[in-house]
């Protein structure tokens, strides 16, 4: 439903959306708490600080939620309109709407109180990621695509069986895009190589003789 969790690179150090608690209506619809006169309690319980406790009470036009977010120590609540709309394929799904902007959405997230991402100002933990690593990500997911193995080193897979030749040139042209972002980062790093280990082999030279003249 939410949580902090660790992992990842983050650049500002600040909070993201997968660090921060959240409800999903979707969810909640299927543990139930969507039910006539239905009452509940979810608890977060994060890897680091303190745990998050949220009452829940199902009322005619929603949700009533009471809830003690650290490090504010007062009880608070709030009001979650809750609609169902029609799904294009038959039947019905539950929405919420953004208590500041209105926007029908499916997931709000805990600031001070509950709202949309938009309204939260919070991105995505990949979005915060260098360049170079989310192209690797990239690279690599459609190497296996391709029924290939990750990574710069190994061969380019042939066409997967079945796979149209449009299709295969698309992704391999979208791999070689991926990778030669990741190479672009890499070469300057590899160009250091040398002279990082010419001034480890003078570190070892330099302690070497150190030894020796402590020994005689």
């Amino acid at each position: 439903m939410g949580g902090r969790r660790s992992g990842g690179w983050n650049a500002s150090g600040r909070a993201t959306l997968e660090d921060t608690l959240s409800l999903n209506v979707i969810d909640l619809s299927r543990l139930g708490c969507l039910l006539p006169g239905s009452k509940g309690r979810l608890a977060w319980l994060p890897l680091e600080g303190a745990s998050t406790v949220v009452t829940l009470e199902r009322v005619s036009s929603g949700l009533e939620l009471a809830f003690c977010h650290p490090p504010d120590e007062a009880l608070l609540s709030q009001h979650l309109s809750v609609k169902w709309a029609p799904c294009p394929i038959g039947g019905t799904r539950p929405y919420f709407f953004c208590p500041d902007c209105g926007r029908r959405v499916a997931i709000l997230y805990l600031g001070h109180r509950f709202h949309c991402r938009t309204c939260t100002g919070l991105t995505y933990r990949s979005q915060r990621e260098r360049a170079h690593t989310r192209a690797r990500r990239r690279a690599n997911r459609i190497r296996i695509r391709l029924g290939g193995e990750p990574g710069l080193v190994n061969p380019l897979p042939p066409k997967p069986k079945g796979m149209h030749r449009r299709t295969h040139d698309r992704k391999l042209a979208d791999l070689q895009a991926a990778e030669q972002v990741v190479l672009t980062w890499l070469t300057p790093q590899i160009e250091t190589i040398p002279a990082i280990l010419e001034k480890f082999n003078r570190l070892a030279d330099r302690s070497r003789r150190q030894n020796q003249n402590i020994q005689k």
